[in-house]
């Protein structure tokens, strides 16, 4: 009996789809995370206003001191903005930065075997009268 070569050990494993199947999913998984943030960032970033979509804004309005004196006290003006809603909310962003595939395989044991018989026969015969 003697050991089969490792190698032929790994001869019949599909190893394209053993190692290359995790990296397929982690890069499947990767394009689920973009197309998220993307659906996020239409949904609730923009408006669709007509043919076209706009940044969807929120708009404020204060108050504030300003320098110096009106005549009749200090100073005031009043200022209105519109900001990007995308500017106050957080874009979900997850994405993959590291993907790490073990494989292990383990051969316990193997063994062939093979037998040989050699044979050999021999016939002397004599005949007299």
């Amino acid at each position: 009996m003697a050991l089969v070569k490792m190698a032929e050990e790994f001869g019949g494993l599909p190893m394209e789809s053993l190692i290359g199947g995790p990296l397929q999913a982690a890069c499947d998984a990767q394009t689920m995370l973009a197309g998220a943030t993307a659906r996020f960032i239409e949904e609730v970033g923009l408006v669709k206003e007509g043919d076209k979509q706009v940044v969807r804004t929120v708009g404020f309005s204060f108050t504030r001191s300003a320098n110096g004196d009106d005549g009749n006290g200090p100073a005031s003006e009043k200022v209105e903005m519109n900001i990007p809603l995308l500017a106050m909310v957080k874009v979900p962003s997850l994405s993959i930065d590291l993907v790490d595939i073990t494989f292990d395989m383990e051969v316990k044991s193997s063994e062939t075997q093979s037998e040989i018989d050699d044979k050999k026969g021999e016939l002397e015969a004599e005949m007299g009268l």
